[in-house]
């Protein structure tokens, strides 16, 4: 909790370098919880009801690195592994929505697009497709879609009953 506290308060201070060993800290940290190679972290560890919520806090996390990766193009690499890492863990969160449109939105801004893409196209790429929302809203891509399929997803999934409802709809 000191780590990311400490780099959210680096953050808001633009001490990016800073706040980037404090996220990477918590990522290694969390990987030896798990008894994980390094990088190999993934959903599955957090299958657990209790664990659930540290998937919002990761994904947090790799979206602020791909911003504070993003102030350098020297750290392209870096930046796409943050990118690929987020596209893992955010589908399963209640902000996947607010961080599609966030990253839909720093594309235009980004020094290295390419890597806000990669996120997006692969976040995207997740997350089965919803034929009659996406034609009532008009867009796959529309807030009130991404929103239900993170409920379907991160609710309707995770019970028999829903599972059942997904299959008849």
């Amino acid at each position: 909790v000191h780590l990311l506290k400490k780099g959210r308060s680096l953050m808001e201070q633009k001490k990016f370098q800073e706040a980037a060993l404090h996220y990477e800290k918590y990522l290694r940290l969390m990987e030896i919880v798990f008894d994980v190679q390094k990088g190999t972290l993934s959903p599955d560890h957090f299958k657990e009801k209790a664990r659930t919520t540290e998937l919002t806090v990761i994904s947090s996390v790799y979206w602020d690195l791909m911003r504070i990766y993003d102030t350098s193009l020297s750290y392209a690499d870096r930046q796409q592994n943050a990118a690929k890492q987020l596209a893992k863990f955010v589908p399963y969160t209640p902000i996947f929505p607010d961080i599609v449109r966030k990253a839909q939105a720093f594309t235009k801004k980004a020094k290295n697009p390419a890597a806000i893409k990669t996120f997006i196209n692969l976040a995207l790429k997740k997350k089965a497709q919803c034929f009659i929302a996406s034609s009532a809203f008009e867009s796959s891509r529309s807030e009130e879609v991404l929103f239900l399929r993170a409920y379907r997803d991160g609710v309707l999934k995770k019970t028999f009953l829903g599972r059942q409802f997904i299959f008849l709809y």
